[in-house]
């Protein structure tokens, strides 16, 4: 693993704090594709984002571009609240704290059968969570290291806590079972509460879920049905206001005195200029859910909400600047030609094609609307993908064009692979084994794995060697696909993915968190510790020792000791991952449902950060690396200058790359490709699996360019 060491010079912190940096990041969608809870901007250019399996994010440049940041966490996140740049809370299953603008995150409060809605600090010491269950409504006065239940019923559901002042405060929610929506008022900070309004039975709103004062008098409430609720007597009356939507509301933002935004469900955002007694619709062009909104001013704001949509605008929402992915599809399996050229098959047909190593991706048009479950690529011209009812296509033109195949089965395909650009097997769901021996123009069915057990995968050692397996069983061929033996078979087992490193050491994984290994070419199997019940996906091993597997609810699982041991990954995701690829040792894809397509440059690892001090560098700096000449590991510094205001330009994207070369100009390892906070950095170089000679390391961030060179001596 790599190390990473951010050095100030002026202040040292006796206590070291650690954060680590995700190996896996989205490419579909930047930042990612997680559904988006809560937003807050704590200035002009900085905000923050939380959402679905452990997303926080933050942008430096009022939500031009985001970036993720580590907590180590991977469940719900609901709500957030920072009081300033640098200190802030997140939280939904637990209270998290940082105290330096989200580089490192402690544990406050772990929270056991309950779920925070929402947070407020009236100060650096004084706030509040609102929830339900356990939770309800809690409060802290000394900056979250206690919390203390103050909620005015325990058994209620509180959407939402707002203050005007010091001591004046509401919390809105809904009665739970009674469904009754509420909004309760407190003039003593939290201390006592009573109720100022409650919806009744004929009322089709159920929750009351936001509200927002536009002065210590002028306040909104908002909720399901596209109820907004009006007061201008500190909340002590409230009247309905028309908001020309049925829509459930989730979220209001007040700009300045008169104007304030809400969104919704079905892509509804809606604007008030005179202080909520009108509403209008403000077109959005699209169609998600929108859960959550913050304004910086009147005119610049997002709105974020399902999938991790978000839209920007600068001009009072009049138009959007729409951050959504590029596909939903699900994706089944990809093939790769180099670190850059990628290919990826899904549902409705579809293929996805990268040249540039995931910066952009373009759809290629095969002309079929079913489902493609597996794809081959010998060459950058010519590939073939295989699918539903039993469709087999070939292109010789980079996918430009696709000619369907004709073949001898009507069922679904699961695996294709090409040994060159003349042989050729596929294998469908009813065992049927297809072979062509010229190019895919014809197939003969040459033999039957089993009448009986479907087949979902295969692995291809040569032209002699195969294993394929699917419910129940794994099967072996060693006369090239027409003669099969079971070389295991339980129908309680039901297999998705199978790896063979060499024709006697293979791997097979599936339901329940299963996966099996073989040292015997299949004669004897023996089962692995995964340590988890979820449904395994997709195997891929670099070599006898290292290997990983993809999975549901967002697994991913790494082994360096051949399956002995096995680690999580954290994916940034709980969506399915049903392909992992690794192109090179440390360049990897894996490929999912709802378009999730994830990438790593540090073979999946994290990458630990050691913030020593307080003080940033002015200036970018690539420092020589040290020792050298090396034998194996060398050390490279580099300095990242504090948010200058170029940095700060809507749009700007401030990743850092450090990037080794060797001799003639070809890149080997990509050491850091993040958007880093300012400060010194040290990153650890190991050149143990490269030949003595001459390299150069490259930082480059903007147009700061510096490279310098380094001499591996062993």
């Amino acid at each position: 693993m790599k190390n990473i060491i951010i050095v100030f010079s002026l202040i040292i912190i006796s206590a070291t704090n650690i954060q680590s940096q995700v190996g896996w990041f989205w490419l579909n969608q930047n930042p990612q594709q997680n559904s988006i809870y809560k937003t807050q901007f704590v200035n002009q250019f900085t905000g923050f984002a939380v959402g679905n399996s452990g997303t926080v994010l933050k942008t430096l440049n009022s939500g031009g571009s985001w970036f993720p940041l580590y907590t180590g966490y991977s469940g719900y996140f609901g709500a957030l609240y920072f009081t300033n740049a640098l200190t802030g809370y997140i939280s939904g299953n637990s209270i998290l704290k940082t105290t330096d603008g989200g580089l490192n995150w402690n544990l406050v409060c772990p929270i056991i059968g309950g779920t925070v809605s929402d947070m407020y600090f009236l100060n650096t010491l004084t706030g509040f969570a609102a929830g339900f269950n356990s939770t309800a409504m809690m409060r802290t006065t000394n900056a979250g290291i206690n919390w203390v239940d103050c909620s005015p019923n325990s058994s209620f559901y509180y959407d939402c806590v707002y203050f005007i002042n010091d001591n004046t405060g509401f919390t809105s929610g809904y009665s739970g079972g009674g469904l009754h929506g509420f909004i309760y008022k407190t003039t003593n900070q939290g201390i006592n509460w009573y109720n100022v309004y409650t919806t009744n039975n004929n009322n089709s709103f159920s929750s009351l879920r936001y509200l927002k004062f536009f002065d210590a008098n002028t306040g909104i409430c908002i909720g399901d049905s596209g109820v907004i609720l009006r007061t201008i007597n500190c909340g002590e009356n409230w009247n309905v206001i028309n908001s020309n939507t049925a829509n459930d509301l989730f979220c209001v933002n007040v700009a300045n005195f008169n104007t304030a935004y809400t969104c919704g469900y079905n892509g509804y955002v809606i604007k008030t200029t005179n202080s909520g007694l009108n509403w209008v619709v403000l077109p959005t062009n699209v169609s998600s859910h929108l859960y959550t909104l913050s304004f910086i001013n009147e005119n610049n704001g997002i709105v974020a909400g399902y999938g991790g949509i978000m839209l920007r605008t600068t001009n009072g929402g009049e138009n959007w600047i729409i951050n959504a992915p590029l596909t939903n599809t699900n994706f089944h399996s990809a093939s790769f030609l180099s670190n850059n050229i990628v290919y990826a098959t899904g549902d409705s047909g579809k293929v996805l094609k990268t040249t540039n190593g995931g910066l952009n991706w373009g759809f290629i048009n095969t002309q079929f609307s079913g489902k493609l479950l597996s794809i081959d690529f010998i060459s950058e011209q010519t590939g073939f993908v295989a699918g539903w009812n039993g469709r087999i296509f070939k292109t010789t033109n980079s996918g430009n064009n696709w000619v369907q195949l004709s073949n001898n089965t009507p069922t679904e395909i699961y695996t294709v692979h090409f040994f060159d650009s003349l042989k050729g097997l596929a294998i469908d769901a009813g065992g049927r084994v297809l072979k062509s021996w010229n190019g895919g123009s014809t197939w003969s069915l040459v033999a039957y794995v089993n009448n009986i057990l479907d087949i979902y995968c295969g692995s291809y050692i040569d032209t002699t060697f195969m294993f394929c397996a699917g419910w129940g069983g794994i099967y072996k061929s060693t006369n090239g696909g027409f003669n099969w033996l079971t070389i295991y078979l339980n129908i309680n087992h039901d297999f998705n993915s199978v790896f063979f490193i060499n024709p006697l050491i293979g791997y097979c994984s599936g339901k329940n968190g299963k996966i099996i290994k073989t040292t015997t070419g299949g004669a004897n199997w023996v089962e692995l510790n995964s340590g988890t019940t979820l449904e395994l996906k997709s195997l891929f091993f670099l070599n006898k020792d290292t290997g990983y597997v993809s999975g549901m609810g967002g697994k991913v699982l790494k082994t360096i000791n051949g399956g002995l041991n096995w680690t999580e990954q954290y994916s940034f995701t709980g969506n399915d991952l049903n392909c992992i690829i690794f192109t090179s040792k440390y360049i990897g894809y894996i490929f999912g449902n709802s378009g999730t397509i994830l990438k790593t440059y540090t073979a999946g690892d994290l990458i630990e950060i050691k913030n020593l001090s307080t003080v940033s560098p002015i200036s970018f700096s690539l420092f020589q690396n040290y020792p050298n000449p090396f034998n194996p590991v060398t050390k490279i510094r580099f300095d990242i200058p504090p948010n200058l205001s170029f940095q700060r330009a809507p749009g700007w994207n401030p990743v850092v790359s450090l990037i080794v070369y060797d001799i003639t100009g070809r890149e080997i390892q990509t050491l850091v490709n993040d958007k880093l906070s300012p400060g010194t950095y040290e990153v650890t170089f190991d050149g143990s699996n490269f030949a003595s000679g001459i390299y150069f390391y490259q930082l480059k961030s903007g147009d700061f360019v510096n490279t310098k060179k380094l001499v591996l001596l062993k």
